[in-house]
């Protein structure tokens, strides 16, 4: 996939230099970043417009449009926030002294010991609310008079036609994967089936930014050996013959893999996946298997 090309024209609005990450969102994966580069952004003698056209063909410049009526209304709303906020500050010590107000009785106002919320407040937190109401009440009335005509927020969506695939020669499936520390061991068992006419290699097993390759020579190990960094142990076999399905098993170099903080020791259910690197008739394809990983302890 290409990044989209920079365009041509461009402008910011507070000068500097900035590291800028262009960015999509994906359904369901969230978003992707991809490569940072470096901007200058230099300021011009005319300063910073932002010139927009209206529905209605009016052009207002957003840089400066009704800032003020914003600012106000937001500060009214800060002030009602503030006085309800110091009713409970200022003449209680709702927090000074949290440690005692917390034993204190609620909606108490007599007796031997009066209550932390009173009548009084009562009436005082009616009145707040009742402001706080009409004043929502009157900016939703206004602004639906002054400004009838309104376009909602717009969201961009698009979908991406997928790349076309070629028909998989062999299909494989994570049966158990173990973490003995009895034998010292890593091991991952699957079910691959070769469906097409050609034997299937198991190439390599990617695991994170991990590739490991099969072992050269005698895979039979001794049940205590660990298997050596960057490699795989396969057996039966890495090559599984046309049409048949063989249960293979992947020792993987546990001490490399601990090392690099792939295994995951700390967790109680751990899942683990890999990535295998297959060939046949000339051709490579890739699949991800997956399993829960049980843990042997010695």
């Amino acid at each position: 996939m290409a990044w989209p090309q920079r365009p041509s024209a461009r402008q910011a609005r507070i000068p500097g230099r900035y590291h800028i990450h262009p960015s999509f969102a994906v359904h369901g994966a969230g978003t992707l970043v991809g490569p940072g580069q470096w901007y200058e952004v230099r300021s011009t003698a005319a300063g910073f417009t932002n010139p927009v056209t209206l529905y209605n063909g009016t052009t207002v410049n957003l840089e400066n449009y009704k800032v003020w009526w914003i600012f106000g209304f937001t500060f009214v709303g800060f002030i009602i926030g503030m006085v309800w906020l110091l009713w409970w500050i200022w003449p209680k010590p709702t927090v000074s002294r949290l440690a005692i107000t917390s034993q204190l009785s609620v909606n108490d106002d007599g007796g031997e010991a009066i209550g932390l919320i009173t009548k009084r407040d009562h009436r005082a937190m009616d009145a707040i609310m009742l402001v706080t109401v009409l004043f929502v009440a009157i900016g939703m009335i206004w602004q639906s008079v002054a400004y009838p005509t309104k376009i909602p927020l717009q969201v961009d969506r698009f979908a991406i036609a997928g790349a076309a695939q070629p028909v998989p020669f062999a299909t494989a499936a994570g049966t158990e994967i173990t973490l003995d520390d009895k034998t010292n061991t890593y091991a991952m068992k699957v079910n691959l089936t070769a469906t097409g006419t050609n034997d299937v290699t198991i190439n390599a097993v990617h695991m994170a930014n991990v590739t490991l390759t099969p072992v050269t020579g005698d895979v039979s190990l001794s049940p205590n050996a660990d298997v050596p960094a960057g490699q795989v142990a396969i057996t039966p076999s890495a090559v599984v013959p046309a049409g048949q399905t063989v249960a293979v098993t992947l020792r993987l170099p546990r001490a490399y893999l601990d090392s690099l903080k792939l295994i995951p020791v700390q967790n109680a259910n751990s899942s683990v996946a890999g990535v295998l690197e297959r060939s046949s008739g000339g051709e490579t394809q890739f699949e991800t298997v997956y399993g829960e990983m049980n843990t042997v302890f010695a």
